[in-house]
């Protein structure tokens, strides 16, 4: 017993002289996908989408921000690259405000580090050897801008300044929830964006696709976000904001966006450009997670038009008009929403599609003999689906089925429109779930 202690300790010492040797970071490696801000980068590691945040820069000069974004956008987006990512001292990467941080990045079609590539273009600055969770201005962290080094003059009112903004951190950081959540500023218009980097639309794409397919999470509580975007086509606009005809998600609810309060504004060519245009729509939720309606119309916060690459502010703007901004009203959700989930018992009926299947339920208060139920898209989608449905329905149809659905906070159905959600669907005759069987079937 004594050597067996003996043995573990040594170990146990091993272990930790090896984490303390280490550096202040590790490396990474990974691919920057598009900077949401200057010093925030969307990016992809181990196979995670995951947003890294780099130390703040001192420049030299003032810098022009609008041409800097378009040169590191043009240049730097979608390749691969090696992140030097402050670590929790056992080898994990440093996690704060569901960010990573990193001290710099090297990226690898340009073969040289992110601060080597802005001295390259010119723009001549030093980065700070602090970790951003640890800088005074981390409360800034999701809008930070540049700024050349303070005049002499300025010190001594910067100085004054660092406490307050010290103590207004720590204060932020007692009030953030435990669980991981994304920040109002990834799911709250002006945009899915800011507007300023809007025209990048790679980027603003990426963050489209990241938000649309995350209708929601599981990291302790399930939660949705306080708007969700989803893909459609644009119908018949109304000079008092209603758009009738519109597609989403194959259905034609009825549409509502906010509009200039002016009478005759709205324009017989304006129509007939919106009329069919592929477009994300931003749908508004409640607070209690239900979409939000305003006599029967679904609310929409805001629109991203594909083929014209603008938000429906920037096409306001485009046609000479003043947009008014979205109501704040107390119903209205501005925060990830927490719900619930429930386990149901059914058949397996059929698929529809890849994100759609139907489900046979008998009994069960609040639902219908067979309802539609929403799935997560299949990681490997099979090339020929047609083909499949017919393989894997003549398998598994009639089959029982567990479905573990979504349910608002008054254990009612959660739908998203009408169309109930899925986390999970196990068929418990193969102890699989779907995922794992459309897996098998199209892989055979």
């Amino acid at each position: 017993m004594k050597r067996f202690l003996l043995i573990s300790f040594l170990f146990l010492s091993n272990i930790i002289c090896v984490y303390a040797a280490m550096g202040p970071t590790i490396t990474q490696k990974g691919k920057w996908i598009a900077l949401n801000s200057f010093q925030i980068v969307q990016a992809e590691i181990d196979g995670k989408s995951v947003r890294v945040c780099l130390p703040s820069l001192t420049f030299n000069s003032d810098v022009d921000k609008e041409k800097l974004f378009g040169e590191l956008a043009e240049n730097i987006e979608g390749q691969d690259a090696v992140f030097n990512l402050y670590h929790d001292g056992l080898g994990r990467p440093k996690k704060v405000g569901g960010m990573f941080y990193a001290s710099d990045v090297f990226l690898k079609k340009l073969d040289r580090t992110y601060t080597g590539y802005l001295n390259e273009l010119g723009y001549k600055c030093k980065a700070s050897k602090k970790p951003a969770y640890e800088e005074d201005n981390f409360d800034e962290i999701a809008g930070v801008s540049y700024s050349k080094k303070p005049k002499k003059e300025e010190k001594g009112e910067v100085k004054k300044k660092k406490k307050k903004k010290k103590k207004m951190v720590e204060e932020w950081l007692e009030k953030q929830p435990k669980r991981h959540i994304e920040t109002i500023y990834d799911v709250l218009p002006p945009g899915v964006v800011h507007p300023s980097t809007r025209k990048f639309a790679a980027e603003v794409n990426a963050k489209i696709e990241a938000m649309r397919g995350r209708p929601f999470k599981m990291e302790g509580d399930v939660e949705v976000d306080p708007v969700r975007w989803a893909k459609g086509t644009f119908g018949i606009l109304q000079e008092n904001g209603i758009i009738n005809g519109a597609v989403i998600e194959g259905k034609k609810p009825v549409l509502k966006i906010r509009v200039p309060a002016e009478t005759g504004w709205l324009k017989p060519e304006m129509i007939n450009e919106l009329n069919g245009a592929k477009c994300e729509f931003m749908i508004q939720r409640l607070k209690n997670g239900r979409e939000a309606f305003e006599d029967g119309a679904l609310i929409i916060r805001d629109i991203y038009l594909y083929q014209a690459k603008l938000s429906w502010e920037e096409l306001m703007e485009k046609w000479k008009l003043k947009c008014p901004e979205f109501p704040k009203e107390e119903k209205y959700a501005e925060q990830p929403i927490v719900i619930n989930s429930d386990y149901v018992s059914g058949t397996w009926v059929k698929t529809i599609s890849p994100v759609l299947c139907m489900v046979k339920f008998e009994g069960k208060v609040g639902y219908g003999e067979k309802e539609l139920i929403r799935v997560m898209p299949p990681e490997n989608k099979p090339q020929d689906f047609k083909n499949f449905i017919k393989e894997f329905d003549a398998k598994y149809a009639g089959k029982p089925v567990g479905v573990t659905v979504l349910t608002f906070q008054d254990n009612k159905p959660y739908v998203e429109l009408g169309q109930k959600r899925a986390i999970k669907i196990y068929f418990p005759d193969e102890q699989k779930d779907l995922t794992t069987l459309i897996t098998e079937v199209a892989n055979k």
